[in-house]
């Protein structure tokens, strides 16, 4: 019921039933004087006042909390911990649910065994394929390589020979062998050069063998660098030169290159590409050559996909084991709890473990309809009552106002969001009324709704006659801040001055001097008005504040009503601002309930019926306006 008072059809039919309402910024309407005539002739009239005028959207809803969370388990297991009580409340994160672990646990484990063995498998993989890679072991010259590209190759694939230095193995006395260390220089006597050269200790055995001449000698290796023009096989002879003296060697020896170092192609495969040939000196981890192998190839991609699996598996499986425990996703109070400790539950959305909601904001929405909905705008204030708590008004905003209408009964309503920030006493559920002021103006010239006309682009009133002393109550003044409430110098005249004996001019009288013209009438004069209006030309209506106390204000009606075009401003479904248009406080204008395009001039506009009204110049047709 609260809500029908303040929708707009309860407002026009109001207004229909009102004949008199005078007070600050109202109309006093008129009932005409008996017509002469018939009655056909009859019609409503009121008087132009200043009043406020406020339009509102209006609407209904009811509130919910801002935020709301269904808690749903995705795992299936016994809840072991679980404190939240319904009413209370929770801060974000909050632990709200725990589930036994243990298959979990044991999910974890066994995806970080699969791991564990895929990367073993993927480490054997790459290494096979590195071993398709054929690298010199040692530094030396290329021999006895015979790859050819596309040739199966496996094993010992050439030599390597480094023949940048020499070793001759020198037998000495193993009594002399203490005096020995490793660097120690050696004299070598070559015979075949009829030289000497330098060398040194590399290397002194730690046994003993019988000699020649059955003497006890041990073996020490004599490193010579090579000077490029000594064979592999000169005889030599040793001086070794101590801290302890010269000794000889107790046999002569010869010179060899050291061991040949073996390429071997660990994994079988075909020649790719071959990259050295004989003869060409290399260094040690140098690529000799390239096999292809497709089914190791192949290994290496299924154990790196494997892999893959097994880490994604495991990521995945310690994400699941985040489900486990369940924290609140908002700040917020428990609205309704549904399992508790101890409970065992299957995980899928349709279990609902808790209800979580943000109750320190609410909303609700109101469906405004297609006529009202270019009014409203984001952020717009909203004021809001509870029939649930008498008494009390919340503020709220405009969210959001929705694109997507419904149609109803050939109306279309769009969904507007209301948020209520401080919801104080509501509670989710309650039903409120939402007051939406989209525009207003503060103690303007207006007049009802029904005395606005439109022809032919333009807005009319139809002006029958004034209401002497109540000019003081001020002009139309506009919108123009330089207008609204100021006093112009002088009257405002309203148009054209009607000619002919018996018509009063209009807009020519003085304005009162002892009261400011946006003052509203007392109280008493105010009554004095409604009771003073009488049915007749010139009746008195009241005392003039302007003159003297003793003074009476009169109601004189035009033989011809005026037509003034008028330019609106706020309307609120029963009156209407006037903005500009030569309209001031005391005319008397018609009531037709107009706004009709198709108004007919030469009548009462759109055809009405004059009912319940003064005759129009004693009862002529209302005709010849100007």
């Amino acid at each position: 019921m609260k809500n029908f008072f303040k929708n707009k059809w309860f407002k026009r039919s109001v207004a229909a039933l009102l004949v008199v309402a005078v007070g600050i910024g109202g109309f006093a309407f008129i009932k005409g004087r008996q017509s002469t005539e018939t009655d056909a002739e009859k019609m409503e009239t009121a008087i132009v006042t200043r009043r406020s005028i406020t339009n509102t959207v209006t609407g209904s809803g009811t509130v919910e909390a801002y935020e709301t969370y269904n808690i749903v388990p995705t795992v299936t297991g016994e809840i072991v911990f679980c404190e939240a009580e319904e009413g209370q409340w929770i801060e974000e994160d909050q632990v709200l649910y725990k589930f036994d672990t243990e298959k979990s646990d044991n999910a974890i484990s066994k995806a970080q065994n699969s791991v564990e063995n895929a990367a073993l498998n993927l480490e054997t993989a790459e290494e096979n394929v590195e071993k398709l890679t054929i690298v010199a072991p040692a530094q030396g010259v290329v021999s006895n390589l015979s790859l050819t590209i596309g040739d199966k190759a496996s094993g010992v694939v050439c030599t390597l020979t480094d023949n940048t230095y020499m070793i001759a193995e020198i037998k000495v006395a193993t009594s002399d062998v203490d005096k020995l260390t490793a660097g120690d220089k050696v004299v070598l006597g070559l015979e075949k050069y009829m030289t000497t050269v330098d060398a040194r200790v590399e290397r002194i055995s730690s046994a003993s063998v019988a000699g020649e001449n059955g003497s006890l000698v041990t073996m020490v290796d004599v490193v010579l660098e090579n000077p490029g023009s000594i064979a592999e096989g000169t005889y030599c002879s040793a001086t070794f030169v101590t801290a302890a003296g010269e000794f000889d060697g107790a046999e002569a020896s010869t010179l060899r290159y050291p061991d040949s170092a073996k390429a071997n192609a660990e994994q079988s495969g075909t020649v790719k590409t071959i990259n050295v040939k004989n003869g060409d000196w290399v260094n040690k981890g140098d690529v000799i050559a390239v096999l292809e192998n497709s089914q190791v190839a192949n290994q290496l991609k299924t154990a790196r996909m494997n892999y893959s699996d097994a880490m994604s598996n495991l990521a995945d499986t310690k994400k699941e084991a985040e489900n486990y425990v369940l924290t609140a996703p908002i700040a917020g109070k428990v609205m309704q709890k549904n399992y508790k400790k101890g409970d065992t539950v299957a995980g899928n959305n349709s279990t609902t473990l808790m209800v979580l909601a943000d109750t320190t904001k609410m909303k609700f929405t109101i469906n405004v309809d297609e006529l009202d909905v270019a009014k409203i705008t984001v952020g717009q204030e909203v004021i809001i009552e509870a029939d649930a708590i008498e008494g009390a008004r919340f503020i709220g905003r405009i969210e959001t106002v929705s694109m997507l209408g419904t149609a109803s009964s050939g109306v279309t309503y769009y969904p507007v969001n209301v948020v209520i920030e401080e919801p104080g006493d509501l509670i989710p559920g309650m039903n409120v009324s939402a007051e939406i002021v989209v525009e207003s103006a503060e103690y303007v010239i207006a007049v009802p709704s029904g005395a606005i006309n439109y022809y032919d682009g333009a807005y009319y009133v139809n002006v029958v006659g004034e209401v002497e002393g109540m000019e003081d109550m001020g002009p139309m003044g506009g919108r123009n801040v330089e207008n609204r409430g100021e006093k112009p110098a002088g009257g405002m005249p309203m148009g054209e001055k009607p000619t002919g004996e018996g018509r009063m001019p209009m807009g020519e009288r003085a304005w009162g001097n002892d009261k400011a013209q946006s003052e509203a009438p007392t109280e008493a004069e105010t009554e004095d008005v409604k009771r003073d209006m009488t049915m007749g030309g010139n009746a008195p209506m009241g005392r003039n504040r302007n003159n003297s106390e003793n003074a009476e204000m009169k109601q004189n009606l035009y033989p011809e009503s005026i037509r003034v075009q008028v330019t609106t401003g706020v309307s609120d479904d029963t009156y209407t601002e006037i903005v500009t248009g030569d309209v001031k406080v005391g005319m008397i204008v018609e009531v037709t309930g107009g706004n009709n395009e198709n108004a007919n001039w030469n009548g009462m506009g759109g055809g009405m019926p004059m009912g319940g009204g003064m005759p129009m110049g004693g009862g002529r047709p209302m005709g010849g306006m100007r």
